[in-house]
This record gives structure tokens, sequence and C-alpha cells, in this order.
């Protein structure tokens, strides 16, 4: 999986308008990166899922709450409004928009990352959750994609943010971020 994540990097910086100094080496690390982002956010949503819903084994969008609840609190803070409808704004920039739906439910609306099917092929997903004995919905699967998405949004932002170009050391600085440290 670190190999397709690898082949999608510079087209993903290309197209965020990140340059980098040595190719090979910040594709691999962000490549590497995003493989134990996948992995660790499977696991958490596994393990939540077992001990929520120990007689099913099965992921529902209820389960992935909590991982979107964290993404959001960490990368995109922003004024909280009360009311029902699509109007509480937590964050926007070009390469997101996440807006709270009446009912609680996030929408996360993108406007520059590839559709998360290319970037995280649901196979991949699945067989992780496969090894923690539990199975995802289409819906939770889209679900999780998202919040995959929005990590990764949250990662470019802080990488464009830490200068151009690049360097192997400014994408260690960024992924020891305390946000993005949780999956290493």
């Amino acid at each position: 999986m670190e190999v397709l994540f690898e082949q999608k990097i510079p087209k993903i910086l290309e197209k965020h308008e990140i340059s980098v100094s040595d190719e090979t080496v910040i594709y691999k690390q962000i490549a590497y990166h995003m493989f134990t982002m996948v992995f660790n956010i499977c696991a958490i949503i596994a393990t939540n899922t077992l001990i929520h819903d120990s007689a099913d084994h099965k992921v529902t969008p209820e389960h992935i709450k909590t991982s979107l609840e964290y993404v959001i609190k960490k990368c995109y803070s922003g004024k909280k409004q009360t009311g029902g409808g699509s109007s509480d704004e937590y964050g926007s920039d070009s390469l997101y928009q996440v807006m709270q739906q009446k009912g609680g439910d996030f929408m996360i609306i993108f406007t520059r990352i590839m559709p998360e099917k290319e970037l995280f092929p649901s196979r991949f997903i699945k067989e992780i959750l496969d090894s923690f004995e539990v199975t995802i919905s289409e819906n939770a699967l889209k679900k999780l994609k998202n919040v995959l998405k929005m990590h990764l949004s949250c990662l470019l932002r802080d990488l464009k943010k830490s200068g151009n170009p690049l360097t192997p050391t400014l994408v260690t600085k960024v992924i020891n971020m305390k946000r993005h440290s949780v999956f290493l």
C-alpha cells in the first residue's frame, strides 16, 4: 500500500503547489505516514467497534464519530454556531470545508484532493478491518474515507505552511507535530 501512496504523492503535492527538494526521500516519508495513518485510524475504529458492539463486530458511522471529532478538534478549529441545517462551519481553505448538519452529522467538502476511492482503496481498508475481525458497511466506509481525507488535508495544509521547497527535515517536523504524531 505504501507503494501506491508513493505513486500518488507527486500528483497530490503538485496539485497543492508544494515543491520538494529531495523527491525520493520525501515521497517515502509521506507514503509511510499515510500508510500508518490509515492503519492506525482503522485500528482505532475497529477497537471502538469491538468495545461498543461486541456481538455484531460491524463498523457503523457512530463508531467513526470519535475519529471525526478528533480531527475536527485538532485540525479544523473554528467558531461553532448553534442551530439546524448546514450552518456550522469548522474550517475552510482551498483544500476543504467542514460543515455540521442538522442532527450533528458532519459533511466534508473537498475542493482539491483526489477522490477518496483513488487515494484509499476500499479493499485495503477492508483488509485492515478484517484483521481485527470487524466488517464495515458501504455507508460507514464512505465516512471513514472522508475522515482519512480530512487527516490528509490537515497534513497537506501543514506541509504547505512549513515552506517551499519541502526538505526531509521539514517533513519530519510536520509529521511530528502533536496533531499528526498520534499516528506514529
